[in-house]
């Protein structure tokens, strides 16, 4: 029996197990999965878009966006674009939410329901994200020992466009961007990582500019989520914290682009959910989960280093060789796994099944 007032997953309709097979409908990828209903977008037209991005910020539910509704980044979407509340997944925690993200399966498909999960490989329980037997210290102490590819079923969202020949970029805080869970999670996708909101946003912001053709754009931002673990939600702390990623996201992607597309005179398509530049068009949809060329401040990292070769950080200036050969300490090294490109460019990591 369910308490007053709990819903269920809408899993045929509004629900964040159909935001995937969404976004693969707009990029025109067939799929055999129910779709968000056009209202739940705006019932904006979405043929033709061929940029996708979907901003995940990770424990910023819909009852926080309405407070948030009157400023940044939050604000301009409320006030310009299209608003809906969805529901999430059972379990509704953030190891079974993120995995449906990735995969467009629910938690009974994909089957990581948990943080805490009993795997018999290892005749253990696990903090699956962190990849880890519960009470080690530290993240991925199980490579080596268990194939993270264990720990959930399924195709990723960008293997699958990626068969299509769409490109996909994940946007994920440079700690959490090479995890076990993360390689496996994000397989068939370039990947991007930041350091804070600052270079998160503008990074997008660039990608978005310089791309060509069809891609998708993955970007995830935790911090309210952990902010919330720590002061617990509806606190001071966790509306600052909201505040902040949206303010940043208001001047470091959304203002910008907005200027140039009023400024372009060929600018077309500019209706709700649309920030339109030129012949490219754009689509922006964050769901909420609670029921290029970049320049040389924001380093992207290659990801080909083999498995057992200790990483190498090469030199960002070609004409400053000093330093071509040193070796990332060692948790950095772990956590990256990857290097940059020698000719002071900088080049995303992709990783491979």
């Amino acid at each position: 029996m369910l308490p007053p007032g709990a819903l269920k997953p809408d899993y045929t309709g509004y629900c964040l197990s159909n935001v995937p097979s969404t976004i693969l409908s707009i990029l025109g990828v067939n799929h055999q999965r129910p779709v968000l209903p056009g209202d739940a977008l705006g019932n904006v037209e979405t043929s033709g878009a061929d940029n996708v991005i979907l901003l995940l910020c990770d424990g910023l539910g819909y009852n926080e966006w309405t407070r948030q509704s009157g400023r940044g980044f939050i604000g301009s979407i409320s006030a310009k674009g299209s608003v809906r509340p969805i529901t999430t997944v059972f379990p509704s925690t953030t190891a079974a939410a993120l995995t449906t993200v990735s995969t467009g399966l629910t938690p009974q498909e994909h089957g990581l329901p948990e943080w805490y999960v009993y795997m018999d490989e290892v005749g253990d329980t696990i903090a699956t994200l962190p990849f880890a037997r519960v009470g080690d210290r530290g993240r991925d102490t199980l490579e080596g020992e268990l194939n993270p590819k264990a720990l959930f079923s399924g195709k990723t969202i960008f293997q699958k466009l990626r068969d299509e020949g769409i490109v996909s970029t994940s946007l994920t805080n440079r700690t959490l961007a090479y995890t076990a869970y993360s390689t496996v999670s994000r397989v068939g996708s370039e990947v991007l990582p930041y350091s804070t909101a600052s270079d998160f946003t503008v990074s997008l912001r660039r990608l978005v500019e310089r791309s060509r053709g069809k891609n998708f754009f993955y970007a995830y931002w935790s911090l309210v989520d952990t902010i919330e673990h720590i002061y617990g939600p509806k606190t001071d702390e966790s509306e600052v914290e909201a505040s902040l990623i949206s303010h940043a996201f208001r001047e470091g992607f959304l203002s910008k682009l907005d200027r140039e597309a009023e400024e372009d005179s060929d600018t077309r398509d500019r209706g709700p959910w649309a920030v339109a530049s030129g012949s490219e068009r754009n689509r922006l949809y964050e769901p909420v989960e609670e029921a290029h060329q970049c320049s040389r401040a924001v380093p992207v990292w290659r990801s080909d280093t083999s498995v057992g070769e200790r990483p190498r950080r090469l030199p960002q200036d070609p004409g400053k060789p000093t330093g071509a050969n040193e070796e990332i300490p060692g948790e950095e090294a772990r956590r990256v796994g990857i290097r940059h490109d020698d000719r002071g460019s900088h080049r995303h990591g992709a990783l491979r099944d």
